[in-house]
């Protein structure tokens, strides 16, 4: 069986997104948790594998400055937590996924790069 996990845009209960997996051997897709606005909204992107059941995502939208954020999914606890809000400055509302870079990740990001 493998579990395959994705986040996807404007899923209910609030129409914000959430985080759902897709199991191989059921074919049956279980919605795990939804965004909010608070903890983001709108998940445009791939999300990234970090080892230990968390994954690392983006949400074009919500989070502390509604200009979008960087969010953990954790799978052992099937919660989305905001780790960073975007504020206009340090970027906002991204359409691109994380990118492992050395014990950290990397943002492309029209056009500014940035180290998270």
């Amino acid at each position: 069986m493998a579990r395959l996990i994705s986040a996807e845009p404007a899923i209910p209960p609030q129409g914000k997104g959430g985080v759902f997996e897709f199991n191989s051997t059921t074919g049956l897709i279980t919605l795990k948790d939804s965004f909010t606005g608070t903890n983001g909204s709108n998940p445009f992107a791939a999300l990234t594998a970090a080892g230990g059941g968390l994954y690392y995502g983006t949400t074009t939208s919500g989070g502390a400055n509604g200009k979008g954020g960087v969010f953990e999914f954790n799978t052992t606890t099937g919660l989305i937590t905001l780790k960073d809000s975007f504020t206009g400055t340090n970027g906002s509302n991204p359409r691109a996924a994380l990118t492992a870079a050395g014990g950290g990740f990397v943002l492309r990001h029209n056009p500014l790069w940035r180290n998270i």
